[in-house]
Protein backbone atom coordinates (compact mmCIF):
# COMPACT_ATOMS: atom_id res chain seq x y z
CA UNK A 1 0.00 0.00 0.00
CA UNK A 2 1.71 3.46 -0.96
CA UNK A 3 1.57 6.45 1.27
CA UNK A 4 -0.45 9.33 -0.51
CA UNK A 5 -2.58 11.80 0.19
CA UNK A 6 -5.76 9.42 0.54
CA UNK A 7 -3.44 6.81 2.44
CA UNK A 8 -2.89 9.27 5.03
CA UNK A 9 -6.35 10.87 5.65
CA UNK A 10 -8.06 7.62 5.59
CA UNK A 11 -5.25 6.47 8.57
CA UNK A 12 -5.88 9.53 10.31
CA UNK A 13 -9.73 8.44 10.05
CA UNK A 14 -8.78 5.05 11.41
CA UNK A 15 -7.25 7.02 14.68
CA UNK A 16 -10.25 8.91 15.27
CA UNK A 17 -12.62 5.99 15.01
CA UNK A 18 -10.69 3.87 17.09
CA UNK A 19 -9.68 6.25 20.08
CA UNK A 20 -13.47 7.95 19.28
CA UNK A 21 -14.99 4.81 20.43
CA UNK A 22 -12.57 3.74 22.89
CA UNK A 23 -12.67 7.72 24.53
CA UNK A 24 -16.79 6.71 24.78
CA UNK A 25 -16.46 3.03 26.30
CA UNK A 26 -13.83 5.03 29.25
CA UNK A 27 -15.99 8.05 29.82
CA UNK A 28 -18.99 5.55 30.35
CA UNK A 29 -17.22 3.57 32.82
CA UNK A 30 -16.27 6.54 34.68
CA UNK A 31 -19.72 7.90 34.70
CA UNK A 32 -21.63 4.84 35.11
CA UNK A 33 -19.67 3.47 37.81
CA UNK A 34 -19.05 6.56 39.14
CA UNK A 35 -15.45 6.31 39.28
CA UNK A 36 -12.72 8.08 38.84
CA UNK A 37 -9.94 7.76 36.12
CA UNK A 38 -7.34 6.13 38.43
CA UNK A 39 -9.94 3.79 39.79
CA UNK A 40 -11.05 2.88 36.01
CA UNK A 41 -7.21 2.38 35.20
CA UNK A 42 -6.81 -0.40 37.76
CA UNK A 43 -9.63 -2.60 36.79
CA UNK A 44 -9.55 -5.83 35.40
CA UNK A 45 -5.87 -6.30 35.81
CA UNK A 46 -4.83 -2.39 35.44
CA UNK A 47 -3.50 -1.94 38.92
CA UNK A 48 -1.41 -5.07 38.52
CA UNK A 49 0.10 -3.56 35.45
CA UNK A 50 0.47 -0.17 37.04
CA UNK A 51 2.40 -1.89 40.28
CA UNK A 52 4.32 -4.33 37.79
CA UNK A 53 5.37 -1.31 35.87
CA UNK A 54 6.78 0.50 38.79
CA UNK A 55 8.85 -2.29 40.21
CA UNK A 56 10.57 -2.78 36.91
CA UNK A 57 13.50 -1.12 37.77
CA UNK A 58 14.07 -2.53 41.29
CA UNK A 59 15.48 -6.52 41.95
CA UNK A 60 13.86 -6.18 45.40
CA UNK A 61 10.85 -5.03 44.26
CA UNK A 62 10.14 -7.64 41.84
CA UNK A 63 11.51 -10.30 44.11
CA UNK A 64 8.29 -9.04 46.63
CA UNK A 65 5.59 -8.93 43.65
CA UNK A 66 2.15 -9.39 44.58
CA UNK A 67 0.43 -12.99 43.85
CA UNK A 68 -1.49 -11.21 41.14
CA UNK A 69 1.66 -9.65 39.76
CA UNK A 70 3.67 -13.09 39.25
CA UNK A 71 0.73 -13.93 36.36
CA UNK A 72 2.08 -10.74 34.39
CA UNK A 73 4.67 -10.58 31.56
CA UNK A 74 7.26 -7.47 31.33
CA UNK A 75 6.52 -6.09 27.70
CA UNK A 76 2.91 -4.40 28.50
CA UNK A 77 4.72 -2.89 32.17
CA UNK A 78 7.47 -1.87 30.57
CA UNK A 79 5.79 0.63 28.19
CA UNK A 80 3.81 1.95 31.03
CA UNK A 81 6.77 2.55 32.94
CA UNK A 82 8.49 4.47 29.91
CA UNK A 83 5.27 6.87 29.40
CA UNK A 84 5.19 6.96 33.01
CA UNK A 85 8.57 9.70 32.78
CA UNK A 86 5.98 11.88 31.77
CA UNK A 87 2.39 11.33 32.96
CA UNK A 88 1.05 9.88 36.32
CA UNK A 89 1.19 6.06 36.54
CA UNK A 90 -3.09 5.76 35.58
CA UNK A 91 -2.69 8.44 32.64
CA UNK A 92 0.88 6.24 31.58
CA UNK A 93 -1.20 2.77 31.55
CA UNK A 94 -4.36 4.00 29.51
CA UNK A 95 -2.30 6.03 26.95
CA UNK A 96 -0.02 3.13 26.33
CA UNK A 97 -2.77 1.24 25.26
CA UNK A 98 -4.18 4.37 23.35
CA UNK A 99 -0.87 4.75 21.66
CA UNK A 100 -1.05 0.76 20.73
CA UNK A 101 -4.72 1.02 19.49
CA UNK A 102 -3.85 3.60 17.17
CA UNK A 103 -0.74 1.59 15.87
CA UNK A 104 -2.28 -1.63 15.73
CA UNK A 105 -4.99 -0.13 13.64
CA UNK A 106 -2.86 1.79 11.00
CA UNK A 107 -0.54 -1.60 10.79
CA UNK A 108 -3.30 -3.00 10.19
CA UNK A 109 -4.76 -1.15 7.33
CA UNK A 110 -1.43 -1.53 6.16
CA UNK A 111 -1.36 -5.18 6.22
CA UNK A 112 -5.05 -5.38 4.29
CA UNK A 113 -4.63 -2.22 2.50
CA UNK A 114 -8.86 -1.72 2.77
CA UNK A 115 -9.90 1.26 4.65
CA UNK A 116 -13.73 -0.29 5.60
CA UNK A 117 -11.81 -3.32 6.69
CA UNK A 118 -9.11 -1.64 8.74
CA UNK A 119 -12.41 0.20 9.84
CA UNK A 120 -14.37 -3.21 10.93
CA UNK A 121 -10.73 -4.20 12.67
CA UNK A 122 -10.89 -0.63 15.05
CA UNK A 123 -14.50 -1.39 16.22
CA UNK A 124 -15.00 -4.84 15.89
CA UNK A 125 -15.93 -7.23 17.92
CA UNK A 126 -17.11 -5.84 21.08
CA UNK A 127 -14.47 -8.00 23.74
CA UNK A 128 -11.62 -5.79 21.50
CA UNK A 129 -13.10 -2.62 21.65
CA UNK A 130 -13.67 -3.33 26.04
CA UNK A 131 -10.69 -4.65 26.69
CA UNK A 132 -8.43 -2.38 24.53
CA UNK A 133 -10.01 0.99 26.44
CA UNK A 134 -8.46 -0.62 29.86
CA UNK A 135 -4.88 -0.59 31.10
CA UNK A 136 -4.38 -3.94 29.18
CA UNK A 137 -2.12 -5.47 26.81
CA UNK A 138 -4.05 -6.57 24.39
CA UNK A 139 -3.40 -3.36 21.92
CA UNK A 140 0.07 -3.91 22.50
CA UNK A 141 -0.17 -7.38 21.91
CA UNK A 142 -1.54 -7.03 18.51
CA UNK A 143 0.17 -3.97 17.02
CA UNK A 144 3.53 -6.02 17.68
CA UNK A 145 1.84 -9.46 16.20
CA UNK A 146 0.64 -7.56 13.00
CA UNK A 147 4.43 -5.50 12.83
CA UNK A 148 5.81 -8.94 12.75
CA UNK A 149 3.65 -10.09 10.68
CA UNK A 150 4.37 -7.46 8.14
CA UNK A 151 7.71 -8.14 8.41
CA UNK A 152 7.51 -12.11 7.82
CA UNK A 153 5.52 -11.16 4.89
CA UNK A 154 8.00 -9.53 2.90
CA UNK A 155 10.65 -12.10 3.29
CA UNK A 156 11.99 -10.49 7.13
CA UNK A 157 12.61 -13.35 8.58
CA UNK A 158 15.28 -12.94 11.02
CA UNK A 159 13.58 -9.48 12.16
CA UNK A 160 10.33 -11.13 12.44
CA UNK A 161 11.14 -13.78 14.27
CA UNK A 162 12.91 -11.24 16.78
CA UNK A 163 10.07 -9.27 17.09
CA UNK A 164 7.62 -11.98 17.45
CA UNK A 165 10.51 -13.13 20.58
CA UNK A 166 9.69 -10.22 22.22
CA UNK A 167 5.60 -10.70 21.46
CA UNK A 168 5.89 -13.68 23.91
CA UNK A 169 7.40 -11.12 26.36
CA UNK A 170 3.59 -9.38 25.93
CA UNK A 171 1.59 -12.09 26.29
CA UNK A 172 3.16 -15.74 26.25
CA UNK A 173 0.23 -16.73 23.22
CA UNK A 174 2.87 -14.96 21.10
CA UNK A 175 4.59 -18.35 20.34
CA UNK A 176 1.31 -19.79 18.81
CA UNK A 177 1.64 -16.51 16.04
CA UNK A 178 5.40 -17.52 15.63
CA UNK A 179 4.41 -21.04 15.65
CA UNK A 180 1.77 -20.22 12.65
CA UNK A 181 4.25 -18.10 10.57
CA UNK A 182 7.61 -20.66 10.85
CA UNK A 183 5.66 -23.47 10.37
CA UNK A 184 3.66 -21.82 6.93
CA UNK A 185 7.42 -20.36 6.30
CA UNK A 186 8.73 -24.16 7.02
CA UNK A 187 6.47 -25.92 4.39
CA UNK A 188 6.90 -23.30 1.52
CA UNK A 189 9.75 -22.15 -0.93
CA UNK A 190 11.87 -20.44 1.81
CA UNK A 191 12.09 -23.47 4.46
CA UNK A 192 15.76 -22.35 4.69
CA UNK A 193 15.25 -19.52 6.06
CA UNK A 194 13.17 -21.16 9.03
CA UNK A 195 15.93 -22.41 11.55
CA UNK A 196 17.33 -18.50 11.38
CA UNK A 197 13.75 -17.35 12.16
CA UNK A 198 13.75 -19.51 14.90
CA UNK A 199 17.09 -18.79 16.70
CA UNK A 200 16.32 -15.19 16.66
CA UNK A 201 12.60 -15.90 17.56
CA UNK A 202 14.27 -17.92 20.76
CA UNK A 203 16.28 -14.99 21.71
CA UNK A 204 14.25 -13.04 23.89
CA UNK A 205 11.98 -15.40 25.87
CA UNK A 206 15.30 -17.49 26.81
CA UNK A 207 17.40 -14.21 27.97
CA UNK A 208 13.67 -13.79 30.01
CA UNK A 209 13.79 -17.06 31.25
CA UNK A 210 17.28 -16.84 32.15
CA UNK A 211 16.39 -13.26 34.36
CA UNK A 212 13.21 -14.61 35.92
CA UNK A 213 14.89 -17.81 37.21
CA UNK A 214 17.65 -15.71 39.03
CA UNK A 215 14.58 -13.27 40.30
CA UNK A 216 12.35 -15.06 41.31
CA UNK A 217 13.98 -18.70 41.41
CA UNK A 218 10.98 -20.39 39.69
CA UNK A 219 9.25 -18.06 36.32
CA UNK A 220 6.92 -20.71 35.86
CA UNK A 221 5.19 -20.94 39.21
CA UNK A 222 1.92 -19.66 37.75
CA UNK A 223 1.67 -21.96 35.05
CA UNK A 224 2.51 -25.01 37.77
CA UNK A 225 -0.75 -23.54 39.37
CA UNK A 226 -3.02 -22.72 36.94
CA UNK A 227 -2.52 -26.08 34.68
CA UNK A 228 -1.46 -28.29 36.97
CA UNK A 229 -3.77 -27.99 40.27
CA UNK A 230 -7.38 -29.55 39.79
CA UNK A 231 -7.06 -28.87 36.08
CA UNK A 232 -9.67 -29.60 33.84
CA UNK A 233 -10.14 -28.07 30.06
CA UNK A 234 -12.28 -25.36 29.21
CA UNK A 235 -14.37 -27.15 26.86
CA UNK A 236 -15.79 -29.63 29.67
CA UNK A 237 -17.65 -26.40 31.64
CA UNK A 238 -18.45 -24.26 28.78
CA UNK A 239 -22.05 -25.12 28.12
CA UNK A 240 -22.77 -25.25 32.16
CA UNK A 241 -21.07 -22.24 32.77
CA UNK A 242 -23.27 -20.65 30.09
CA UNK A 243 -26.38 -21.62 31.51
CA UNK A 244 -25.20 -20.73 34.98
CA UNK A 245 -25.95 -17.60 37.29
CA UNK A 246 -22.33 -17.00 38.17
CA UNK A 247 -21.67 -14.86 35.13
CA UNK A 248 -23.69 -11.75 33.85
CA UNK A 249 -25.11 -11.82 30.67
CA UNK A 250 -22.87 -9.06 29.31
CA UNK A 251 -19.71 -11.34 29.86
CA UNK A 252 -21.83 -14.67 28.44
CA UNK A 253 -22.55 -12.48 25.12
CA UNK A 254 -19.17 -11.44 24.74
CA UNK A 255 -17.46 -14.33 24.65
CA UNK A 256 -19.98 -15.90 22.66
CA UNK A 257 -19.54 -13.48 19.98
CA UNK A 258 -16.11 -13.70 20.24
CA UNK A 259 -16.46 -17.78 19.63
CA UNK A 260 -18.76 -17.19 16.98
CA UNK A 261 -16.63 -14.92 15.06
CA UNK A 262 -13.76 -17.39 15.80
CA UNK A 263 -14.90 -20.15 14.61
CA UNK A 264 -16.47 -18.44 11.06
CA UNK A 265 -12.79 -16.91 10.93
CA UNK A 266 -11.25 -20.52 10.95
CA UNK A 267 -13.28 -21.63 8.41
CA UNK A 268 -13.12 -18.75 6.23
CA UNK A 269 -9.47 -18.68 6.41
CA UNK A 270 -9.22 -22.57 5.64
CA UNK A 271 -11.01 -21.73 2.42
CA UNK A 272 -8.88 -19.10 1.65
CA UNK A 273 -5.91 -21.32 1.81
CA UNK A 274 -7.39 -23.99 -0.55
CA UNK A 275 -8.32 -21.66 -3.02
CA UNK A 276 -4.95 -19.54 -2.80
CA UNK A 277 -2.18 -22.07 -1.24
CA UNK A 278 0.50 -19.99 -0.77
CA UNK A 279 2.53 -19.11 2.47
CA UNK A 280 0.82 -15.82 3.70
CA UNK A 281 -3.19 -17.99 3.20
CA UNK A 282 -1.20 -20.50 5.25
CA UNK A 283 0.29 -18.24 7.87
CA UNK A 284 -3.06 -17.05 8.62
CA UNK A 285 -4.95 -20.26 8.79
CA UNK A 286 -2.52 -21.49 11.58
CA UNK A 287 -2.96 -18.61 13.63
CA UNK A 288 -6.57 -18.85 14.06
CA UNK A 289 -5.85 -22.36 14.42
CA UNK A 290 -3.44 -22.68 16.41
CA UNK A 291 -5.26 -19.89 18.94
CA UNK A 292 -8.38 -21.81 18.57
CA UNK A 293 -6.43 -25.13 19.88
CA UNK A 294 -5.43 -22.95 22.65
CA UNK A 295 -8.56 -22.09 24.00
CA UNK A 296 -9.38 -25.65 23.98
CA UNK A 297 -7.06 -26.04 26.61
CA UNK A 298 -7.45 -23.42 29.08
CA UNK A 299 -8.49 -24.12 32.38
CA UNK A 300 -12.20 -24.56 32.65
CA UNK A 301 -12.61 -21.51 34.80
CA UNK A 302 -10.78 -19.35 32.68
CA UNK A 303 -13.23 -19.55 29.37
CA UNK A 304 -15.80 -17.22 30.76
CA UNK A 305 -13.77 -14.94 32.84
CA UNK A 306 -11.59 -14.50 29.76
CA UNK A 307 -11.43 -17.08 26.90
CA UNK A 308 -12.45 -13.87 24.50
CA UNK A 309 -9.08 -12.23 25.85
CA UNK A 310 -7.30 -15.41 24.30
CA UNK A 311 -9.33 -15.51 21.63
CA UNK A 312 -8.34 -11.85 20.30
CA UNK A 313 -4.61 -12.88 20.15
CA UNK A 314 -5.69 -13.84 16.87
CA UNK A 315 -7.97 -10.88 15.45
CA UNK A 316 -5.89 -9.79 12.22
CA UNK A 317 -6.05 -12.76 10.18
CA UNK A 318 -9.49 -13.20 11.74
CA UNK A 319 -10.64 -9.98 10.22
CA UNK A 320 -8.93 -10.63 7.39
CA UNK A 321 -10.46 -14.06 6.37
CA UNK A 322 -14.08 -12.26 7.21
CA UNK A 323 -13.76 -9.49 5.03
CA UNK A 324 -16.72 -11.17 2.71
CA UNK A 325 -19.39 -10.60 5.74
CA UNK A 326 -17.95 -7.50 6.62
CA UNK A 327 -20.34 -4.89 4.50
CA UNK A 328 -18.06 -2.17 3.67
CA UNK A 329 -20.81 0.31 4.79
CA UNK A 330 -20.89 3.39 7.55
CA UNK A 331 -24.48 2.11 8.78
CA UNK A 332 -22.76 -1.21 9.55
CA UNK A 333 -19.89 0.08 10.89
CA UNK A 334 -21.68 2.48 13.27
CA UNK A 335 -24.02 -0.01 14.42
CA UNK A 336 -21.00 -2.71 15.17
CA UNK A 337 -19.25 0.38 17.44
CA UNK A 338 -22.38 0.64 19.44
Amino acid sequence: MAFNGTAVRQGLTLILIALGVRAAVVGAGVLIANRDLSDYAGVHGGTAYQAYSEDIDSLDALRAQARNEERLFPGYPALIRLMSWALPIHWAALMATALSVGVAVLLFYRMCGDFWLAAWFAVFPPSWVFYSAMAMSEALFLAVAVGAFLLWRKGYDQRAGLILGLLVLIRPVGALVFAALWLARLTGPNKQSALKMAAWFLLAPVVWLILAEAIWDDPLRRFYGAMLTDYRPSFTAFVAQMVSAKYSLGRKALVLITLIVQFAALVSALRDWIENKNEDNLGLFFWILFVSLFILALPESWILQGGDRFLLACLPPAILALRWALPSRPWALAAAAV
